[in-house]
């Protein structure tokens, strides 16, 4: 392999000054020289001290040019003209830069990887803006998900994201994706109670659900439900806010047992205490029952059905609750035993 710099850039009258050559001639002796040609010729006298290499970079077997370093110190592999530098191309079609200057369509760049597709130029780059907001980093991709619009003669970008120079990070447009279930926002740095066994908010959902009268025993059955009958939820980490109404326009069958709503969109954790621990969701309107009528429901640990409770005594309050029952549903009629209630609950 032959190897092929560019002619030295020197100054000659220092050196001149520096050596005797062996010729015996001093080299101040050539400082009055009237040319540098005049200098080089008895330099050369001299064993060749000084050589002029015509071609510029490193080929193989000095058939072809390998890698060229031209006289802005750019080194390119692949191309004579390289344009960075370090300009690499030819790889299937692909180029990588480093150190890509910045022009009026381009954006400055440290790390510049493209490939060519017809006269479509995609491209991953990251770089500063070429704007007086310069710091700004410009990923490109190839499939235009960072904000990449127009070919490589005219191109515009659209911010995604920003980290200021206090650390707070804001996405432009688009979410924040957790990918992974059970990973979210970490609060560790945040004081604690003693007593705490998690800081990460691993989930946020809101959707809608769709409950159904129910009995303990054996549902209702041939429920005709009308327009109002609806249910919405926001869950955030494990704590569930419902809320929720539901009316009929009859039934074939009214069930057994006691009275509950079904179809809860989560069913709640599961105790590993005693007792019958539950949570009490509240009724914000009832009408229409035949007697009794809802005051308060409940949702036992570990299910996703909440019972129906009415007052103890109609007369004193200090009596509690207790259950609804299947006889407490009408069965014929229209816009009948309207419930609407909401609350909240956890999840495992």
């Amino acid at each position: 392999m032959a190897i092929n710099v560019t002619k030295p850039a020197i100054n000659l009258r220092e050196k001149l000054n520096e050596v005797t050559l062996e010729t015996g001639i001093k080299g101040e002796e050539l400082l009055n020289s009237d040319t540098s040609t005049e200098a080089r010729n008895v330099l050369e006298l001299d064993t060749h001290l000084f050589t002029d290499f015509e071609s510029t970079g490193i080929d193989d077997n000095a058939t072809s040019t390998a890698i060229t370093i031209d006289a802005s110190e750019n080194v390119g592999i692949g191309t004579a003209t390289p344009s960075a530098k370090v300009d690499i191309r030819d790889i299937g079609g692909r180029t990588i830069q480093l150190g890509k200057n910045p022009t009026t369509n381009y954006y400055g760049s440290s790390l510049y990887m493209s490939v060519d597709i017809g006269s479509t130029e995609k491209a991953f780059n990251i770089g500063t803006k070429y704007s007086a907001t310069g710091g700004n980093l410009v990923f490109e991709h190839s499939t235009n998900e960072m904000g990449r619009s127009g070919d490589a003669s005219a191109l515009t970008y659209t911010e995604r994201m920003r980290i200021d120079s206090s650390g707070n990070v804001n996405v432009k447009t688009g979410n924040l994706v957790i990918g992974t279930s059970g990973k979210g926002i970490d609060f560790s740095a945040d004081a604690n109670n003693a007593n705490m066994t998690s800081e990460v908010l691993d989930d946020y959902e809101e959707g809608t659900w769709t409950p159904e009268y129910g009995c303990s025993t054996t549902d209702p059955s041939g429920v005709t439900y009308d327009n109002v009958v609806f249910g919405t939820y926001v869950k955030i980490g494990k704590q569930v806010f419902i809320s929720g109404g539901i009316r009929h326009d009859g039934m074939s069958s009214a069930g057994s047992g006691s009275l509950q709503i079904k179809g809860f969109p989560f069913s709640a954790e599961s105790s590993s205490g005693g007792g019958t621990p539950r949570y009490a969701l509240s009724v914000s309107q009832a009408e229409s029952w035949s007697d009794l009528h809802p005051v308060s429901m409940f949702m036992g640990y570990g299910g996703d059905t909440a019972d129906i409770l009415t007052a103890a005594s109609s007369t004193n309050p200090q009596k509690g609750r207790t259950n609804l029952y299947h006889t407490d549903l009408q069965t014929s009629g229209t816009n009948q035993d309207l419930i609407t209630f909401f609350g909240h609950y956890q999840v495992a």
